[in-house]
């Protein structure tokens, strides 16, 4: 539920969520596509996919390009994401070397920088950066620039438009590529310069690698395709055949050697354009040293192709190899155990890298609208903030309800134990039971008090009342006396006022009691008692 709206779906290389990326390599004849599933740190290859463009009239090639998307995606799996790379012929590249070390400061300079050295406006351009070299001492990144027209890329996105999807990720082929090359242990500590070429159908790709750093990019409208037609004006034969000829016998046909003549001719006259592509590449970086060619693509699968370039141009051949890559417990290829070499560009545009995992041309104009998150964001925290609520409000109440029963139980213990102390006490709360105990207790206290040296003695005021106050002058007679604690109530008459006067006297000759002026023959009177000397 709360995948991509407020936990990442990764940090580094880890995924927090399991992930199924459909990644896509579009050509003039074929769509190629590879189906990944990444969980943790392990990327597990599920489906190899192709689709070819059926040639006819009925349709635009975009639409027949489209057609073949849409079959790709419905062979697929349910998947979480759609990548796809763009091809490097609709790209122009620079190379900028500047003071930081930080991704995000090269981001906020990048337009100013690069725009003086495009050949059109930055505004009407999206573009992005690979980062290719950095020196830690003197804080300098060297980075390679990807510019790209706007209409462009509008183009290539309507493709799967038409087909009805999005991709979340548009990269670069030959970008993606570079990546995948420095991920491959086999390839990880080179030195010479390395060219990168995809042989392909109707163009080839080419990437110089200067010590491990990709300096150069450059795209050749040529492929196999010019080749065979070379090839068919020569020997008088349809293109067709002779496709079919080169894949099947490539540089020696057994049993025709005028093949095998043309052949060479052709293959050397194409070859060496792309040669000469790479000599100049060689002469740019100043290093006269051996130049290694990797060699992948449809064309790549030309018999003898890499000893004949060995041989020809005396340049060290190899085909592009993912095998040492395969090596690593983290990477599973589910249905066979080799990657095609027709999916080695849609493969990389999805395999993780440090160095492309951050390129996407999909930005600005052309950036997903976040207003599915942005909604789905409001709607969740909503919901969390609900059920946090209602879960403060249980927690709250179950508190209360423990509570309560904690004092009902307390008070109950409480009840009981004053029960147990003071007999014929009634009831079953604590404060009523509790007030009878306290009266119960001054009755006890009241009890005990005389027995207490403690405490002032009632015996003593009364006997201080009885000594002071002469009964027969008065005619003292007493209704009620009571003493409490320091106080004594009187209640009495007196004969006359001759006579209450002589009371007042008695009482204040006496140290013992303290009252105010008696002014009636009848009176109750409350008479404070005054502790002696060594009473407490």
């Amino acid at each position: 539920m709360i995948k991509n709206i407020f936990i990442p779906e990764s940090i580094g290389d880890y995924y927090v969520f399991p992930k199924r990326i459909l990644s896509f390599d579009i050509g003039r004849t074929y769509v190629h596509a590879v189906q990944v599933y990444l969980k943790g740190r392990t990327m597990r290859i599920e489906k190899f996919l192709e689709e070819k463009i059926e040639p006819g009239t009925a349709a635009t090639l975009p639409d027949r390009t489209a057609d073949a998307i849409k079959n790709i995606a419905a062979h697929a799996d349910q998947y979480h994401a759609l990548y796809a790379a763009i091809n490097s012929s609709v790209v122009v590249f620079k190379e900028l070397a500047l003071p930081f070390l930080e991704y995000e400061k090269i981001k906020m300079v990048l337009n100013y920088e690069v725009e003086p050295l495009l050949p059109f406006a930055g505004a009407h351009a999206v573009i992005d950066f690979i980062i290719t070299k950095q020196n830690i001492e003197e804080k300098k990144s060297t980075i390679l620039v990807a510019a790209v027209l706007k209409e462009h890329l509008a183009q290539y996105l309507s493709l799967f438009g038409t087909a009805g999807i999005d991709p979340q990720v548009v990269t670069l082929d030959l970008f993606a590529l570079y990546g995948l090359y420095k991920s491959i242990p086999e390839y990880a500590n080179e030195a010479d310069n390395v060219v990168l070429i995809d042989f392909g159908v109707h163009a080839t790709r080419i990437a110089f690698i200067n010590n491990g750093q990709l300096k150069y990019i450059r795209t050749l409208s040529k492929g196999l395709i010019h080749i065979a037609k070379m090839m068919s004006d020569e020997l008088k034969i349809q293109p067709s055949d002779a496709m079919e000829q080169i894949m099947r016998f490539g540089l020696e046909h057994q049993e025709d050697s005028t093949y095998n003549t043309v052949m060479t001719r052709v293959l050397t006259t194409f070859w060496s354009e792309i040669d000469f592509t790479i000599r100049s590449f060689s002469t740019l970086v100043g290093q006269e040293v051996m130049t290694k060619i990797l060699l992948l693509g449809r064309g790549s699968e030309i018999k003898d192709i890499c000893r004949f370039i060995t041989t020809v141009f005396n340049k060290q051949c190899a085909l592009f190899s993912v095998i040492s890559l395969l090596q690593d417990s983290k990477i599973v290829v589910s249905s066979v155990n080799h990657v095609p070499r027709s999916h080695f560009i849609c493969l990389s545009s999805v395999f993780p890298s440090k160095i492309t995992n951050r390129f996407n041309l999909l930005s600005g104009d052309f950036a997903p609208s976040d207003k599915g998150l942005f909604n789905k964001q409001i709607i969740v925290g909503i919901t969390l903030l609900s059920l946090l609520f209602c879960a403060l409000l249980f927690s709250t109440f179950w508190r209360l309800h423990s509570l309560k029963a904690e004092l009902r139980a307390s008070n109950q213990q409480a009840v009981s134990a004053l029960k147990d102390r003071f007999k014929g006490i009634k009831g079953s709360v604590l404060n009523g039971v509790m007030n009878e105990a306290q009266n119960q207790l001054n009755k006890q206290e009241q009890a005990v008090a005389f027995l207490d040296p403690s405490k002032p003695s009632m015996l003593e005021y009364l006997l201080e009342l009885t000594n002071k106050i002469d009964k027969k002058e008065t005619g003292l007679k007493i209704e009620s006396l009571v003493i409490e604690g320091d106080k004594m109530r009187l209640k009495a008459r007196v004969r006359d006022f001759p006579a209450l006067k002589i009371l007042e006297k008695n009482l204040h000759d006496s140290k013992m009691f303290e009252f105010q002026p008696l002014d009636s023959l009848d009176f109750d009177r409350e008479i404070t008692l005054v502790p002696q000397a060594g009473e407490v």
